[in-house]
């Protein structure tokens, strides 16, 4: 009785931090900060950036664009980040992988692509 009270307490949590997807891009740190929920989460240093991409294209079937959300390909995505180097994303249980291009899905694309092409553009 009580291990199912506390399995679903676990699944309550999962499920309310799915739609918590704050993507944060720090101006002065020149970062970007992307979380989904407390699934994965991983930090861009703006200089890092290679090239940003508004796409919905099928995702290669050789791993070479990570997904940014835990749902894989159940999830959409509409922008792609290329980096220089390869990058960590952090996931749940202190799982680890590397990363050269993600895909993530951002509410206003459009803004979020200037933003951060802004920023690229911008030699500090």
């Amino acid at each position: 009785m009580i291990l199912s009270i506390y399995t679903a307490i676990q699944f309550f949590a999962l499920a309310r931090s799915l739609p918590k997807r704050p993507m944060h891009i720090d101006v002065h740190e020149r970062k970007l900060h992307l979380v989904y929920g407390f699934f994965n989460k991983t930090d861009i240093d703006i200089s890092n950036i290679k090239g940003i991409e508004q796409s919905t294209k099928m995702l290669p079937a050789d791993k070479s664009i990570v997904q940014f959300s835990p749902l894989g390909n159940l999830d959409n995505h509409n922008v792609i980040i290329h980096l220089h180097n390869e990058n960590i994303l952090h996931k749940i249980y202190g799982l680890q992988k590397k990363y050269k291009s993600i895909a993530v899905y951002v509410d206003d694309k459009d803004r979020f692509v200037e933003d951060v092409t802004r920023l690229m553009n911008d030699v500090k």
